[in-house]
């Protein structure tokens, strides 16, 4: 389960962003749209990236299921150049 601190949430959705934009294009997951990557929407978990007992990440797959923290880890892993 990964944990993100409240007070880097908004440092998480950056990372997020910036390991999508050097993974392929052809990537499956993506930042999620209600959230915006941070996990926190209206100071409550994200009702998308979040939902059904899962902590989130801020990432989703297609048709707005949340993706694998294994996933978020290689996205934030190409984020910073590992």
């Amino acid at each position: 389960m990964m944990y993100i601190p409240y007070k880097k949430v908004n440092e998480h959705a950056v990372l997020l962003k910036q390991g999508l934009a050097k993974l392929p294009n052809n990537f499956t997951a993506f930042v999620c749209w209600w959230c915006e990557g941070t996990t926190i929407r209206n100071f409550e978990s994200c009702s998308v990236c979040c939902k059904e007992g899962w902590h989130g990440n801020g990432l989703l797959w297609p048709g707005s299921v949340p993706a694998p923290d294994s996933v978020a880890y290689q996205v934030l892993n190409a984020a910073k150049g590992e």
